[in-house]
């Protein structure tokens, strides 16, 4: 398998069952060959003022909220090939319905320093957009076992879906 390195810095992954013994480790660094990113659009909020005793001269903030776009940087599926992203590229890519894309596990497998930083990892996660069960989305939304199809409710507004969201009319 062709493993393709799409974020912004090297990704070093332990490799089992390398060299001449089979049961041998090995780590191996993927360079970055280029960024795959979500498009990213910022809606600005009124600022936010400091009111802390810690900031005695006081001042302001700005805040927005942001909103996620399309994946921009992500070739499209080659044979015998995983690509490399970030978290929030991987889930996007499993709502497309992608199986090629994964995601570096820095969870507690991963190989960490003194000071937490992470040094390597031991796996690759990949995310999935099926529903865990009949009553719920993939994005945790869950529906009432009330609804009908007489009665089935608004689209999903967490993730545009036609499922119903969580309210009751029984």
């Amino acid at each position: 398998m062709r493993l393709v390195n799409l974020t912004p810095h090297p990704v070093t992954l332990r490799i089992k069952g390398a060299g001449v013994n089979y049961g041998e480790e090995a780590t191996v660094t993927l360079p970055s060959s280029g960024v795959a990113r979500l498009e990213v659009q910022d809606y600005p909020l009124d600022p936010m003022a400091v009111d802390d005793p810690a900031w005695p001269d006081g001042g302001y903030f700005n805040v927005a909220e942001r909103s996620f776009g399309d994946i921009v940087g992500l070739p499209a599926p080659a044979e015998r090939t995983i690509y490399i992203v970030s978290l929030p590229v991987a889930q996007r890519a499993a709502e497309l319905g992608r199986t090629d894309v994964y995601a570096p596990d820095t969870g507690p497998s991963a190989i960490r320093d003194e000071r937490g930083n992470i040094m390597a990892v031991t796996g690759l996660v990949r995310f999935t957009a099926r529903r865990r069960n009949s009553s719920s989305c993939w994005c945790g939304q869950v529906s009432c076992s009330h609804q009908s199809r007489r009665n089935p409710g608004p689209p999903c507004y967490h993730c545009g879906g036609d499922h119903p969201t969580a309210w009751c009319e029984a």
